[in-house]
């Protein structure tokens, strides 16, 4: 899952425990750095992106998934339901790249990469 939403991650009490090393979007000098990070900020502000699939663990601890979701709902809200897709992979944690269902994954990232290049 990705930090897409950097300016409330801190909400969480993971995101809290990273304030150290990521900044906290209340304190007013922090935020000014991190702000332009947070990809669901920008792309409510209009910022296009490329067709961009977003994956999310839902045993992911460190990111939760409402991240990813959040921020397929905010590319697809600006420019509309094919810029942006969720991959869910309901036993994956953070880094799920190995193990039981890699080469699904490996499938769904190559149809995704071939459906995208099409337009």
């Amino acid at each position: 899952s990705p930090v897409a939403n950097i300016l409330r991650w801190s909400e969480s009490a993971v995101g809290r425990a990273n304030e150290e090393e990521f900044g906290s979007a209340s304190k007013p000098e922090e935020r000014r750095w991190i702000e332009p990070l947070d990809l669901v900020r920008l792309s409510l502000s209009g910022r296009r992106f490329p067709t961009t699939l977003v994956a999310v663990g839902l045993q992911d601890v460190r990111v939760q998934p409402w991240q990813g979701a959040k921020l397929v709902a905010a590319i697809q809200a600006g420019q509309g339901r094919e810029a942006a897709q969720l991959r869910v992979d309901e036993t994956g944690g953070h880094m799920s790249g190995y193990g039981e269902g890699r080469l699904q994954r490996s499938a769904d990232i190559l149809a995704f990469g071939l459906a995208a290049a099409k337009h």
